[in-house]
């Protein structure tokens, strides 16, 4: 059975004043400059307006790391980067905006109550004179042709059947944990996730759960999106968010799919497939591994390396090595990369494949030296054994 070994453990970025996550992104380049984008915020709030996304590089195999370059700013989530073939470096991040309580029911037209729900304005920012709310405006992908230093307008992902906008002028109101995925000819793809209102979840129920995933593409290098189809639709008893996707070496996709559940210990991984380029998918299937959000990456070997957070005690990065076609999950030897966090305030790891075959993970993470009290930036260096 294929196995995988960790060679080291990295600090990327670590400033006890920031909180650094969830959702670092790191791509390698063919002179070996390894640049990873992370967001960073003086609080813990996900979509708090004060965030910051911040690149930093290093040249000597992340053994010294570069200040942290700002390159995008306000109600921003994880960062998500990708190289193309041609060296355009392709960020995509989801986004929100701050509104009022009176301007969005104003716009939407809606109850009063509907404001606690997504799409909407659901989050309570800062009472302070007024009450200002968050504003779903879903995700989008900038373009660099010069390492991260300069970059293009925001190019937003139009809405696709199903998902209106949470308000006039936005695009819909989609979540994004996934980079680009630039298939064998040339179409950039990537996963989207949105609760389901008006189709199968019931709008008056502020405590509705109900989320499917859907395939973006693009044909112009990113500059604009299209739906291509639905990967997961909820299920009975199951409904999906967070997904990445890989293409295998037949021209398949595989969809790595995190459920939405309120108990953590149903926190498996789902795997769906398609064999028409994302237009269409198998039902979307449970497997043994558990933890949540899963990253591929294809190995030297052409075998996936699949990395997941580790989101209960031990608290941690794992992974596996599966088959090239993503196959043989279930039955590939778990490899505990760290179990020496603090706390569940973890995870969310993306890889890239260095020039030497091994694989730079990055992720954010909390230790348990001082409680998980800090959120900072960590990598560690794989490679198949």
């Amino acid at each position: 059975m294929a196995s995988l070994r960790k060679i080291r453990d990295i600090d990327v970025y670590r400033d006890e004043t920031w909180y650094c996550g969830p959702g670092p992104s790191v791509v390698v380049y063919p002179d070996d400059e390894i640049v990873v984008a992370f967001r960073r915020s003086r609080t813990a709030g996900h979509g708090h307006p004060a965030v910051e996304a911040c690149i930093v590089r290093s040249s000597d195999g992340g053994g010294s790391w570069s200040e942290p370059e700002v390159f995008d700013s306000g109600p921003i989530r994880n960062q998500n980067l990708t190289l193309l073939r041609d060296g355009t470096l392709v960020a995509a991040m989801p986004s929100s905006d701050l509104i009022t309580r009176e301007v969005y029911e104003s716009l939407a037209g809606r109850p009063d109550k509907s404001v606690r729900e997504y799409p909407g304005a659901e989050r309570v920012i800062a009472p302070d004179q007024q009450t200002y709310y968050l504003a779903e405006r879903g995700p989008y992908v900038r373009l660099s042709t010069d390492r991260g230093r300069t970059w293009t307008q925001r190019h937003y992902v139009e809405s696709a059947p199903g998902w209106d906008p949470t308000l006039p002028g936005f695009s819909a109101p989609f979540g994004l944990r996934a980079r680009v995925i630039e298939m064998s000819d040339g179409t950039l793809v990537f996963p989207i996730h949105s609760r389901d209102l008006g189709r199968n979840a019931d709008p008056d129920d502020p405590d509705n759960r109900i989320y499917s995933v859907a395939l973006m593409a693009s044909e112009d290098g990113g500059r604009t999106w299209s739906f291509r189809g639905t990967i997961a639709p909820p299920q009975a008893g199951s409904h999906f968010n967070e997904t990445e996707v890989i293409e295998t070496p037949s021209g398949n996709l595989a969809a790595f799919i995190r459920p939405t559940f309120d108990q953590n210990e149903r926190m498996f991984l789902y795997t769906a497939v398609s064999q028409d380029k994302g237009v269409t998918w198998s039902a979307a299937r449970k497997r043994s591994v558990w933890g949540y959000p899963a990253s591929p990456l294809r190995m030297p070997s052409g075998r996936t390396l699949l990395t997941y957070g580790y989101r209960r005690p031990e608290w941690g990065i794992r992974a596996i090595l599966a088959d090239q076609e993503c196959a043989d999950i279930d039955d590939a030897e778990e490899l505990v990369v760290r179990g020496d966090g603090g706390g569940r305030d973890l995870g969310y790891p993306q890889a890239w494949l260095m020039n030497d075959g091994r694989a730079f993970v990055s992720y954010y993470f909390n230790h348990q030296s001082d409680g998980g009290a800090v959120r900072y930036i960590c990598a560690s260096i794989l490679e198949e054994a």
